[in-house]
């Protein structure tokens, strides 16, 4: 935790992001038992005396295994007023130390904080390198129990005490965080620290360029090795601004946590489609793109913005249109999503996108494998971020099996809520408009109830009966051999170089 605590503002600055994401989750503690799990953690007990009387903060507490229980899912840590050893109070601190620790990766809590002067929550992270500062620290969320609007992220570095050096930023909401649960968070990567509260992020620190306040006087950057978890409730200490014990109001003593998770690190990783592959048609919800760090979506940078749904950097936010649930915001030129989609026959499809705009001038296209299906389609002002319309897209190609669809920006900013995919319906017995066996474009010719259908280039066709039911599909060559079975009117669909044509097959 904090020592002789200044806080100095730090700019948010976000770089370059090639598609990193925290989507692994690599170890958690959901605190749904009845006794701790002593496999994931241990306590630290005592006051740090001899070495470190009052933990180096001039605390008044002095920890123990007994002020803690586990009750309906969460772990509850208490503060009592006894003495016991130095302290004037008691709490509990747990650790992960010679348990887990790791390099990188997402960490995150759910947590419901105590409330009184003198209480000082927080959820951090030392290194295993046990050379503080040197080997650095990471402050999550750390709390003044008279200040209940206020959470502050920090890290410590710098040369030993008392040249030790620390950069903190606060945040205020406008709740009381003791009266209900929040969501605190880092991402952590070779170059920066990220902290979040409720998805939203405050504070930001990079390594190239260096924007650490103030530069290090030693090691410029000690967050590249294992740090382990750290969960106390102190009492008391500098950056409590209470070191009196007759000062201390034990108004909330009990801090709660739901949960700790932790998410790896990756920049890249297998492509997989995220609630399995979608078979067209199909409504496909824009926050549901594939998995696949580096290699299923590329965001401008480094951060979900929208701060919802998923670990990725695609800022994903709640949506307000018609069914909630969330959409794909603040997207911007050169940024694309991809999904993994079963289309069952080659042919033409309507597309209907949902997007909302504040200031038009937007454009987008959709792609198959890589090959543009749709040219730049245009999106407009809908009068609000969260004023969602159709934009309709008809008698597109797309080729039949597994396919890669990509949404690719070419230009501007808007919201994607969806976009659905329709089969272009076969009117076979009453859609005059459909020629009967003719074609410029290929020779027919009839056996019995077989049908040859050829042409000079390669083609795709498919053969539906009057029902719509598919008969024959087949992709690629320059001569279609069909056995038909059953005299009668049959539909032929057939695609060469991106044009389609569709005329009636008469067996007799």
């Amino acid at each position: 935790m904090i020592k002789n605590i200044l806080i100095f503002l730090a700019a948010l600055v976000s770089y370059t992001s090639f598609g990193q994401c925290f989507e692994q989750l690599v170890w958690q503690d959901e605190f749904d038992g009845t006794t701790l799990d002593l496999n994931k953690w241990a306590f630290d007990l005592g006051d740090g005396c001899p070495s470190l009387c009052g933990w180096g903060n001039n605390e008044l507490v002095y920890y123990t295994q007994n002020n803690h229980k586990l009750q309906g899912g969460n772990l509850v840590i208490g503060v009592k007023k006894e003495n016991l050893g130095g302290g004037n109070f008691s709490s509990t601190k747990i650790t992960t130390k010679n348990k887990f620790s790791q390099t990188y990766g997402r960490f995150e809590s759910r947590i419901k904080l105590p409330k009184g002067r003198g209480l000082w929550p927080a959820f951090w992270m030392l290194s295993t390198g046990n050379n503080w500062p040197m080997t650095g620290e990471i402050d999550i969320m750390e709390n003044r129990g008279d200040v209940m609007q206020r959470t502050v992220g920090t890290v410590h570095y710098g040369s030993p005490w008392p040249n030790n050096q620390y950069d903190g930023t606060t945040y205020d909401h406008s709740a009381d965080l003791s009266a209900d649960f929040h969501i605190y968070a880092v991402e952590w990567e070779p170059d920066y620290i990220r902290w979040y509260f409720d998805g939203v992020l405050f504070k930001t620190i990079t390594r190239v360029p260096n924007n650490l306040n103030p530069q290090s006087t030693n090691n410029v950057w000690p967050w590249n090795n294992n740090f382990y978890i750290i969960l106390n409730t102190a009492v008391g200490g500098w950056f409590t601004g209470t070191t009196d014990q007759n000062l201390v109001a034990l108004t909330k003593p009990t801090m709660e946590v739901d949960y700790i998770r932790v998410y790896g690190y990756q920049t890249s990783s297998t492509q997989l489609p995220y609630l399995g592959t979608l078979n067209l048609p199909a409504k496909i919800e824009a926050e549901n793109f594939d998995k696949g760090c580096g290699s299923a979506f590329y965001d401008n940078d480094n951060a979900n913005k929208g701060g919802a749904y998923r670990n990725t950097p695609v800022d994903i936010e709640v949506c307000t249109d018609a069914g909630g649930g969330y959409n794909v915001g603040y997207v911007g030129a050169n940024e694309w999503l991809e999904y993994t989609v079963n289309v069952p026959i080659t042919g033409l499809y309507n597309l209907t996108f949902r997007v909302a705009s504040n200031v038009g001038g937007s454009k987008f296209r959709l792609e198959q494998d890589g090959v543009n299906k749709t040219g730049s389609v245009n999106v407009n002002s809908t009068g609000g971020w969260q004023n969602w319309s159709d934009v309709n897209i008809n008698n597109i190609n797309l080729t039949a099996g597994t396919r890669v669809l990509r949404i690719f920006v070419e230009q501007g900013e808007f919201n994607i809520n969806s976009f659905t995919t329709s089969s272009i319906p076969l009117s076979v017995s009453t859609d005059t408009k459909i020629p009967m066996t003719k074609s410029t474009n290929y020779e027919i010719s009839y056996l019995n109830n077989n049908v040859k259908i050829s042409s000079e280039s390669e083609f795709s066709c498919t053969i539906y009966d009057i029902g719509g039911r598919v008969l024959y599909n087949k992709e690629l060559s320059d001569i279609h051999d069909i056995i038909l079975g059953n005299k009668g009117i049959y539909i032929a669909k057939t695609l060469t170089n991106n044009t389609s044509e569709t005329f009636k097959l008469m067996v007799e």
